[in-house]
């Protein structure tokens, strides 16, 4: 009675296991997709802020006196 048991805890252990391995390869996976989020979130504020400062560069240039 006693073996059934111990074959379905086998079973379900090895299951379980499968899965834990399967949830830290997804979690790795979310990692790098993590940083790449964050670099590109990087670069776009830098290039906000050159957008910015090429911006306010033009408004500060002098006007052309009219001929």
């Amino acid at each position: 009675m006693v073996a059934p048991k111990k074959e379905k805890l086998a079973a379900a252990e090895g299951e379980y296991s499968e899965l834990i391995t399967g949830l830290n390869q997804k979690k790795a996976e979310l990692a790098a997709v993590e940083a790449n989020l964050a670099a590109l979130n990087a670069k776009l504020k830098e290039m906000q802020v050159h957008q910015r400062a090429a911006s306010g560069s033009l408004h500060r240039l002098p006007c052309p006196k009219p001929v």
